[in-house]
Protein backbone atom coordinates (compact mmCIF):
# COMPACT_ATOMS: atom_id res chain seq x y z
CA UNK A 1 0.00 0.00 0.00
CA UNK A 2 1.28 3.43 -0.85
CA UNK A 3 1.55 6.28 1.66
CA UNK A 4 0.47 9.86 1.27
CA UNK A 5 3.04 12.34 2.51
CA UNK A 6 1.83 15.90 3.09
CA UNK A 7 4.25 18.79 3.13
CA UNK A 8 3.52 22.30 4.28
CA UNK A 9 4.88 25.21 2.24
CA UNK A 10 8.44 26.03 3.03
CA UNK A 11 11.28 28.06 1.69
CA UNK A 12 13.99 25.73 0.54
CA UNK A 13 17.45 27.04 1.33
CA UNK A 14 20.18 26.45 -1.23
CA UNK A 15 22.70 23.88 -0.03
CA UNK A 16 26.29 24.82 0.71
CA UNK A 17 28.63 24.67 -2.28
CA UNK A 18 29.77 21.15 -3.08
CA UNK A 19 32.84 19.92 -1.22
CA UNK A 20 33.82 17.77 -4.19
CA UNK A 21 36.33 19.61 -6.40
CA UNK A 22 35.15 19.96 -9.97
CA UNK A 23 31.49 19.30 -9.10
CA UNK A 24 29.16 21.76 -10.77
CA UNK A 25 25.65 22.30 -9.48
CA UNK A 26 23.13 22.58 -12.29
CA UNK A 27 20.52 25.33 -12.32
CA UNK A 28 16.94 25.33 -13.56
CA UNK A 29 18.15 26.76 -16.88
CA UNK A 30 20.54 23.79 -17.27
CA UNK A 31 17.76 21.39 -16.31
CA UNK A 32 15.40 22.92 -18.89
CA UNK A 33 18.00 22.48 -21.65
CA UNK A 34 19.18 18.98 -20.67
CA UNK A 35 15.83 17.23 -20.12
CA UNK A 36 13.19 16.42 -22.75
CA UNK A 37 10.52 19.16 -22.73
CA UNK A 38 7.64 16.68 -22.88
CA UNK A 39 8.93 14.22 -20.26
CA UNK A 40 7.86 14.59 -16.64
CA UNK A 41 10.28 11.95 -15.38
CA UNK A 42 13.06 14.30 -14.25
CA UNK A 43 13.56 16.58 -11.24
CA UNK A 44 16.43 18.80 -10.13
CA UNK A 45 17.60 17.95 -6.59
CA UNK A 46 20.36 20.06 -5.08
CA UNK A 47 21.76 20.86 -8.52
CA UNK A 48 21.64 17.27 -9.83
CA UNK A 49 19.20 15.97 -12.45
CA UNK A 50 17.36 12.94 -11.07
CA UNK A 51 15.38 10.44 -13.17
CA UNK A 52 12.05 9.60 -11.55
CA UNK A 53 10.40 6.28 -12.47
CA UNK A 54 6.89 6.36 -13.93
CA UNK A 55 4.14 6.12 -11.32
CA UNK A 56 2.36 2.83 -10.69
CA UNK A 57 -1.38 2.35 -11.30
CA UNK A 58 -1.97 2.37 -7.50
CA UNK A 59 -0.04 5.66 -7.23
CA UNK A 60 -2.21 7.17 -9.98
CA UNK A 61 -5.40 5.94 -8.28
CA UNK A 62 -4.39 7.61 -5.03
CA UNK A 63 -3.51 10.85 -6.85
CA UNK A 64 -6.81 10.80 -8.76
CA UNK A 65 -8.93 10.20 -5.64
CA UNK A 66 -7.21 12.97 -3.71
CA UNK A 67 -7.29 15.41 -6.64
CA UNK A 68 -11.00 14.75 -7.17
CA UNK A 69 -11.81 15.48 -3.53
CA UNK A 70 -9.71 18.63 -3.46
CA UNK A 71 -11.14 19.81 -6.79
CA UNK A 72 -14.70 19.27 -5.54
CA UNK A 73 -13.90 21.29 -2.41
CA UNK A 74 -12.37 24.10 -4.47
CA UNK A 75 -15.40 24.17 -6.80
CA UNK A 76 -17.49 25.16 -3.76
CA UNK A 77 -14.76 27.22 -2.09
CA UNK A 78 -12.75 29.00 -4.80
CA UNK A 79 -9.66 29.70 -2.72
CA UNK A 80 -7.04 29.01 -5.39
CA UNK A 81 -5.94 26.57 -8.05
CA UNK A 82 -5.05 22.87 -7.98
CA UNK A 83 -2.34 21.34 -10.18
CA UNK A 84 -0.82 17.89 -10.54
CA UNK A 85 2.30 16.26 -11.98
CA UNK A 86 4.01 16.56 -14.28
CA UNK A 87 4.53 20.28 -13.70
CA UNK A 88 7.91 21.84 -12.89
CA UNK A 89 7.79 23.56 -9.51
CA UNK A 90 10.82 25.79 -8.98
CA UNK A 91 11.70 26.05 -5.28
CA UNK A 92 15.03 27.76 -5.94
CA UNK A 93 17.56 27.84 -8.77
CA UNK A 94 18.96 24.35 -8.00
CA UNK A 95 15.75 22.58 -6.83
CA UNK A 96 12.86 21.87 -9.20
CA UNK A 97 10.34 19.21 -8.24
CA UNK A 98 7.17 17.81 -9.77
CA UNK A 99 4.86 17.22 -6.80
CA UNK A 100 1.99 14.80 -7.37
CA UNK A 101 -0.61 17.34 -6.26
CA UNK A 102 -0.13 21.02 -5.44
CA UNK A 103 -2.30 23.97 -4.54
CA UNK A 104 -1.65 27.68 -5.09
CA UNK A 105 -3.81 30.14 -3.12
CA UNK A 106 -5.44 33.01 -5.05
CA UNK A 107 -3.28 35.51 -3.16
CA UNK A 108 -0.16 33.83 -4.54
CA UNK A 109 -1.32 33.23 -8.10
CA UNK A 110 1.61 35.37 -9.26
CA UNK A 111 3.90 32.30 -8.84
CA UNK A 112 2.00 30.50 -11.62
CA UNK A 113 4.21 31.07 -14.66
CA UNK A 114 3.51 30.19 -18.29
CA UNK A 115 5.66 27.01 -18.09
CA UNK A 116 6.22 26.31 -14.40
CA UNK A 117 5.30 27.17 -10.84
CA UNK A 118 7.86 29.78 -9.76
CA UNK A 119 7.95 29.35 -5.97
CA UNK A 120 6.87 27.09 -3.12
CA UNK A 121 3.20 26.08 -3.39
CA UNK A 122 0.83 26.60 -0.45
CA UNK A 123 0.09 22.88 -0.20
CA UNK A 124 1.97 19.90 -1.63
CA UNK A 125 1.25 16.17 -1.69
CA UNK A 126 3.89 13.64 -2.68
CA UNK A 127 2.57 10.08 -2.89
CA UNK A 128 5.30 7.68 -1.78
CA UNK A 129 5.92 4.70 -4.06
CA UNK A 130 8.59 2.04 -4.25
CA UNK A 131 10.50 4.12 -6.79
CA UNK A 132 10.59 7.37 -4.78
CA UNK A 133 10.91 6.46 -1.10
Amino acid sequence: MEELALAAPATVAAPAPSDTPGTTLLTYDDYAVLTPPDNGNYELHDGKIIFMPSPTPQHQRAARRLSTRLDNFLAKNPKGELFFAPLDTLFDDINTFQPDVLFIAKERAFIIGPKKIEGAPDFVVEIQSEGNT
